[in-house]
C-alpha cells in the first residue's frame, strides 16, 4: 500500500503581465501537438529559470516577488527557424546567444541550455476553474526573449544590439559554443551534425 499526506498549499506567485525577468535557459524540449482539424504542428518548449526580476508589468516594488527566484517558468515557439524577422524562434535564438540569425544557421538546440537572457511575461487562463468563484485560475508564461542587458556576453555587452557571427570573428571575439556550420566565415568550427 503506498501513503501520501497532503501538504499546504501554497499560494503561487503570479507575475504581472509585462514583467521583465532575467532567466537561464533550464531545457528545452521538441513537442508534436495536434491541430483541431487534424494534423499535428512542431514547437520547442523552453522551461526557464527565474534569477532575477528587473521590473514589474504593474510598476510595483520587484522585492514583493523574491519567491519568484528559483522558480520554474515557461515559454514555446513553433519549432521552425526562418531567417525573417517575423520568425518568434530566430528572435528568441538570437537574445539567447546573442547573434545575428541567417539563412543556413544550425543550432543544436543543447547549445541553449544554461544560457541567459531576459524574458517578458503575460498571463493566461488555465483550463481549470476555481470552483468557489467560477473563474479559471490563471498562470505566467514567457512571452518574448530579449537580450541580456549585462555586458557578461562572450561577444561584449550585447544587450540592445546583436552581432552577426561573421563580425564576432572578424574582431577577433569568442564565439559561443553554437555556430552556425554553414556560414563561410565560420566553417570548420563545428564539425559535428547539427541534431
Amino acid at each position: 500500500m503506498v501513503k501520501l499526506v497532503a501538504e499546504e498549499h501554497k499560494d503561487f506567485q503570479l507575475l504581472p503581465a509585462d514583467s521583465i525577468v532575467f532567466l537561464r535557459v533550464a531545457d528545452t524540449e521538441v513537442r508534436d501537438i495536434e491541430r483541431r482539424n487534424g494534423g499535428t504542428w512542431q514547437k520547442l518548449e523552453f522551461t526557464f529559470e527565474i534569477t532575477g526580476i528587473q521590473q514589474l508589468g504593474d510598476g510595483s516594488d520587484p522585492a514583493r516577488f523574491t519567491e519568484a527566484v528559483g522558480s520554474k517558468i515557461w515559454g514555446s515557439s513553433p519549432f521552425r527557424l526562418t531567417d525573417s524577422p517575423e520568425n518568434r524562434l530566430k528572435r528568441w535564438i538570437e537574445a539567447i546567444l546573442g547573434l545575428e540569425i541567417t539563412a543556413g544557421f544550425e543550432l543544436d538546440t543543447d547549445y541553449l541550455r544554461n544560457r541567459e537572457c531576459r524574458g517578458t511575461t503575460s498571463v493566461y487562463d488555465k483550463r481549470t476553474t476555481n470552483p468557489q468563484t467560477g473563474l479559471p485560475y490563471q498562470g505566467h508564461q514567457i512571452e518574448d526573449l530579449l537580450a541580456k542587458a549585462s555586458g557578461n556576453s562572450p561577444l561584449g555587452g550585447w544587450g540592445g544590439q546583436q552581432r552577426s557571427a561573421a563580425e564576432a570573428v572578424v574582431s577577433g571575439q569568442q564565439l559561443p559554443p553554437a555556430q552556425p556550420a554553414q556560414t563561410p566565415a565560420l566553417s570548420g568550427w563545428n564539425d559535428d551534425p547539427p541534431f
